[in-house]
């Protein structure tokens, strides 16, 4: 007969087990580094300006800088291509033929996947997500599940990807991984009840922001981004996102770390920029845009020369095209207390 101390033992572990996986909050302040990934856990926070989530690629990081941002505070999500292959990544040979389809248009090296095939995906993906797991990272953003919108080379259905989305979260779950639902817009309503969040590309542009609000109507954050390359900026995004009570921001497609963030104060530094607008007139008579951030720079730049006035820590500093960076002073002695 089982001791008392020990069925409760047997109880801890069984929450423990079961414990909901993590999830970010709503309005949380997000951050992605793909295409440049710092040395140190230190130039990652200065790049990351504050966020609250930090968004990196599941090969490519180490464990101890997953480590560091978790011991400074930050959440982590890996991500992790789960639709198509990719000639780059570690496990690329152990996709067979007959599971890599249409070459991926706009993105080299890539093939669609025949997410039917969960008989040989189903293990390499469990061990993709298994690699996040150990490394430490708090949860997952699996690209690409929209493969039965493209031209994949296989007949796929919604219902496929719907098996093959759900899989994939439940597999996530078991693992105490949390999982964002990415893009998939015609799925919201299949998948809100599976995803603990959802990370979605470009839907100012797109017209189809309404479509992820079921999350936050389900206490879940939208993480949102939008890309250069357009003739808006965050005076546009920013007030529909907050409508929407979307996180959003907005990033060159590179995600070297550039970035306009919605939601981080900085009015003090933007207190410091408006001061030299209205100073020097003549050379920042034309902001091109509201305020970013980038390598550790916040500035504003101007036309019609592409100057750029920026503070970074403790320095005030100065950009012309071909002239590079200029350290004016210090911030402290162009602000008032």
């Amino acid at each position: 007969m089982l001791s008392r101390a020990f069925r409760l033992l047997l109880c801890l572990l069984s929450l423990a087990a079961t414990a909901a996986p993590w999830r970010p909050v709503p309005n949380a302040v997000w951050h992605l580094q793909m295409s440049y990934l710092p040395s140190t856990v230190e130039e990652m926070l200065t790049l990351a300006q504050g966020a609250d989530v930090i968004e990196v690629d599941a090969f490519d990081v180490k464990a101890e800088m997953v480590a560091g941002l978790k011991a400074a505070g930050r959440h982590v999500v890996c991500y992790i291509n789960v639709g198509a292959w990719e000639n780059w990544r570690a496990d690329r040979n152990g996709f067979p033929a007959v599971v890599k389809g249409s070459a991926y248009a706009g993105w080299p090296g890539e093939n669609w996947l025949d997410i039917r095939r969960l008989d040989i995906l189903g293990p390499l993906m469990t061990a993709r997500l298994t690699m996040a797991r150990d490394k430490g990272c708090d949860g997952v953003d699996p690209d690409n599940i929209n493969g039965y919108e493209n031209p994949t080379g296989f007949p796929l259905k919604y219902a496929d990807q719907l098996t093959y989305n759900r899989w994939l979260a439940q597999t996530a779950h078991s693992l105490g991984l949390g999982i964002g639902q990415k893009n998939a817009l015609y799925m919201v309503a299949d998948l809100v009840a599976d995803y603990d969040w959802a990370t979605i590309e470009s839907c100012y542009a797109g017209k189809w922001c309404g479509r992820f609000e079921p999350f936050v109507q389900n206490g879940k954050a939208v993480l949102q981004i939008e890309y250069d390359g357009h003739d808006y900026w965050l005076e546009e995004i920013c007030p529909e996102a907050r409508t929407h009570g979307f996180s959003a921001l907005f990033s060159n497609r590179e995600l070297d770390g550039w970035k306009a963030p919605c939601n981080v104060p900085l009015a003090q530094l933007d207190k410091l920029l408006d001061l030299a607008q209205h100073t020097y007139p003549a050379t920042f008579s034309r902001p091109r845009g509201p305020s970013a951030s980038w390598m550790g720079y916040y500035f504003r730049c101007y036309d019609p020369d592409g100057v750029c006035l920026g503070a970074k820590g403790d320095g005030l500093f100065f950009y012309a095209p071909g002239s590079g960076v200029m350290e004016v002073g210090p911030v402290r002695q162009f602000l008032s207390p």
